[in-house]
């Protein structure tokens, strides 16, 4: 996999390089990516709970960050399911003409790729390495 697809925003507007964390395809400002970083995780989790019954497109992606964040710290499949179940609603209450909707089913393959990740190296890979070790 390529550093690119592991860029997130920084709070200069930058993108830097973080691991599992994928934020460039969310359109959020770099300063509030930024502070969600500096977020505990049971803030991040309280935040994304503020925006759990969404009244628009703004709160989906807060949501789904902030849901998205959560596994990039804990690694907790829960949270990723979380974000991408509220993706695929969005996905599929898009209207095909919607200039934004490749971006969206951008998100859901992104996300939906970490799931297959996260699933190949706790059920596939990490067993094999503890039988090794």
């Amino acid at each position: 996999m390529s550093s690119s697809s592991n860029v997130i925003a920084s709070s200069s507007g930058n993108p830097s390089t973080n691991g599992l964390a994928n934020t460039e395809l969310f359109y959020t400002e770099p300063e509030l990516v930024a502070t969600l970083h500096t977020l505990s995780n049971d803030e991040l989790y309280s935040f994304a709970q503020l925006h759990e019954d969404p009244i628009s497109d703004v709160q989906i992606e807060l949501y789904s960050l902030a849901y998205f964040l959560l596994f990039a710290r804990t690694l907790s499949e829960e949270y990723l399911k979380q974000a991408v179940q509220r993706i695929e609603g969005w996905v599929a209450v898009t209207n095909l003409n919607n200039p934004d909707r490749a971006r969206r089913l951008q998100l859901l393959d992104m996300m939906s790729a970490r799931m297959c990740e996260h699933t190949y190296i706790s059920k596939e890979l990490l067993p094999a390495l503890i039988e090794e070790g």
